[in-house]
């Protein structure tokens, strides 16, 4: 009988080592892909469409980004002053327009919209709706003198969520 015993218990234990380990528990991988707006490439990558080009000026500023993978939320700002290398004026609404070309322009992003915010006196604003893929965003920005000026300042604000 103990050794009918002991059999048993061998024969239990051997069972339940063979038994499968549970599966690893994987976390949904969440789909990552804003924009160049907002998510520049790294340095020594093509830069292609992650600012805007302005023809025989050059910007002075800064710019940040804030992009939380985990939520989806992403944006980016900057602050830039413009001056022509040959000291001449600048024309805003020139300005505006390769903030516009430069958005719409962008690998991977469609323009859905775009409007004037309501005018102040001595600027140019305006927002431009956008998405992509895996996202939707919009760009604000504002140019101030509204009038040609030996400098011109700009500021973009951007803003983009997973959908």
């Amino acid at each position: 009988m103990r050794s009918l015993l002991m059999l048993m218990m061998l024969v239990a234990s051997a069972a339940s080592c063979r038994k499968a380990p549970p599966p690893p528990v994987l976390l949904p991988k969440v789909a990552d892909n804003p924009s160049i707006l907002v998510n520049p490439p790294y340095p020594g990558a093509d830069q292609t469409g992650s600012k805007p080009t302005f023809p025989k000026m050059y910007a002075v500023g800064n710019s940040k980004a804030d992009n939380d993978r985990l939520s989806g939320n992403y944006q980016s700002s900057g602050r830039f002053t413009l001056q022509r290398g040959d000291g001449g004026e600048i024309d805003p609404e020139e300005v505006a327009a390769e903030l516009r070309r430069w958005i719409g322009s962008a690998p991977r992003v469609k323009v859905t919209g775009t409007a004037d915010v309501d005018r102040v006196a001595g600027k140019i604003s305006r927002v431009i709706d956008y998405e992509t893929a895996g996202t939707i965003g919009y760009a604000v920005y504002v140019i101030e003198p509204a009038t040609p000026a030996k400098k011109v300042l700009y500021q973009v604000n951007i803003r983009e969520r997973r959908r």
